[in-house]
């Protein structure tokens, strides 16, 4: 057995890091009222915006980047890995861990006197509950393939067996869809639990105020070391220009997310800081392969060809980030800068391919898509775009509920849409695997490319791994499932005075390593 010892508490990290890494993402607000200033090192609360309502705080069921954002200050996960950003493996529940040599049992040693928001002992038990749940709820079922069982031979022992080799198993354990829920709490709460988040993190959940904001509160009986911030609201401000507003008259500390077009004041004011890292988010168009007429391949091969990413990119993010020539980018394994697919603009070929597929006339469709994030602005563009081969798009806005609802069962025809996973394995399983979660409807199956994902986790080799990946990038381009459009850097923006600060991901801000200056 390969034995991990023990580690000594990790040291709360304070130092701003500049690293990236990377769901459909939605945006991130924190709310409540503005608190008065406080004198410097006294303040212990923090109010941070985020761009959208989320839908609700159950993190084997939740997709929303902006859920997220709260999640991972509520939840605590079996290892630390940054929010599964992260090859470096650190103790979180699990004190420590044993790998079978064959590295398919993986044997956990829990931490004792762990307490629940709830008052609930952490068990093996939970753990079990939390991992076999997520092994069956659509939003993280493909998230689990790898695992085969979950066994619990005492409080503090927690026994998972996988069915092949996965390379970054312990690393995706340290996602918000591990975070460890309570049993009793999920089971007396039922459909209602996403309101009722009950973890072991640092911050314990207070209140929710849809479309407003989102209160913590420290959670006493945290085991871990005591946070400087002790409150955490998190308000809704979607429009970006007064979320800045705010962020400048003092009404909120932070604002994650904040717009590309927003640098230069930010950078100009002497009393804000501007964080800033590569981002791991992709912004996409999307078609339902099982609706006609995005069931044949010369349409969708059309759409791709008419759409000019440069000016889509220019118009919906003012060229601050990257090109997309694939659905991944620099910082994730087995992407190639030097990749032909994802074919330039070519409005000629795009119509000859109309005629080819009996379309010289043109159609009619709807693009959706869920409010926030520049998504109007990608959609406007491409629209127009569209016109010159002759379809006619409608825009169809949705409150980022509605849409989830509506994607899910496949009720859609075109949309923009964005993920955010710094992991090769974690953004083509979501986009492209039969099972995927941002597969929506799962109307889109190609089974070389699910044998291709499944080999690539049993491959410890990067090499031969990303090898893997390339060929899987190959296929989505000549099925023109999806169109990556282009990679947005990710910004943060908070008083100077707040320090600790991480920019991780668009979703990955832990507040209990932040403190005031």
């Amino acid at each position: 057995m390969k034995r991990l010892l023990s580690l000594a508490l990790v040291v709360m990290l304070v130092l701003s890091l500049f690293t990236a890494c990377g769901g459909d993402s939605a945006g991130t607000n924190l709310g409540g009222e503005a608190a008065p200033a406080a004198p410097s090192g006294e303040k212990d609360s923090v109010i941070v915006a985020m761009n959208a309502d989320p839908t609700g705080f159950d993190p084997q069921v939740t997709l929303d980047a902006t859920a997220m954002m709260v999640m991972y200050n509520i939840y605590d996960t079996l290892v630390e890995s940054d929010g599964a950003c992260s090859s470096d493996i650190r103790p979180g529940l699990a004190e420590s861990w044993d790998i079978s040599d064959d590295n398919m049992v993986y044997t956990f040693h829990l931490k004792s006197g762990v307490k629940f928001h709830n008052g609930e002992p952490f068990t093996a038990a939970d753990a079990k509950f939390t991992i076999e749940r997520a092994m069956v709820e659509p939003a993280t079922a493909s998230y689990c393939a790898s695992i085969d069982k979950v066994d619990a031979p005492d409080d503090s022992t927690l026994v998972v067996t996988l069915k092949v080799p996965f390379a970054n198993f312990l690393m995706n354990l340290g996602g918000s869809f591990f975070g460890v829920v309570n049993e009793k709490a999920v089971t007396e709460s039922g459909e209602d639990y996403g309101r009722n988040p009950v973890g072991t993190g640092p911050y314990k959940f207070v209140s929710w105020s849809s479309g407003d904001n989102v209160v913590l509160a420290y959670n006493e009986d945290y085991h871990g070391e005591a946070p400087a911030i002790k409150n955490v609201t998190y308000r809704v401000l979607p429009d970006t220009s007064t979320a800045l507003v705010a962020l400048q008259n003092g009404e909120i500390d932070a604002l994650p997310n904040s717009a590309p077009i927003d640098a230069p004041t930010i950078e100009a004011d002497p009393n804000l800081n501007l964080y800033s890292a590569p981002g791991a988010t992709i912004a996409y168009i999307g078609f339902n392969t099982q609706a006609a007429p995005f069931d044949n391949e010369k349409v969708r091969q059309a759409v791709k060809y008419a759409i000019n990413k440069e000016e889509v990119f220019m118009g919906a993010q003012d060229g601050d980030g990257v090109l997309a020539n694939s659905p991944l980018n620099e910082v994730m394994d087995g992407y190639n800068p030097d990749d032909p697919v994802m074919n330039p603009y070519d409005l000629e070929k795009a119509k000859a391919l109309m005629t080819e597929a009996g379309y010289a006339d043109g159609f009619s469709c709807s693009i959706k898509l869920a409010a926030g994030q520049n998504r109007e602005k990608v959609a406007q563009v491409v629209q127009a775009q569209l016109k010159e081969i002759g379809i006619t798009a409608s825009i169809e806005t949705l409150e980022k509920g509605t849409y989830f609802e509506q994607m899910a069962v496949g009720n859609y025809e075109v949309y923009v849409g964005g993920l955010n996973w710094p992991d090769a394995d974690d953004m083509l399983t979501y986009l492209f695997a039969s099972d995927g979660p941002f597969n929506w409807g799962s109307v889109y199956s190609n089974p070389t490319i699910d044998e291709l994902l499944v080999k690539a986790r049993q491959e410890n080799d990067a090499a031969k791994r990303s090898e893997m990946y390339q060929q899987i990038v190959k296929i989505t381009d000549e099925d023109a499932n999806k169109i990556p459009l282009y990679f947005p850097n990710q910004y943060f923006a908070a008083k100077n005075s707040l320090k600790g600060v991480r920019v991780i991901d668009n979703c990955y801000y832990p507040v209990a390593s932040w403190s005031w200056e």
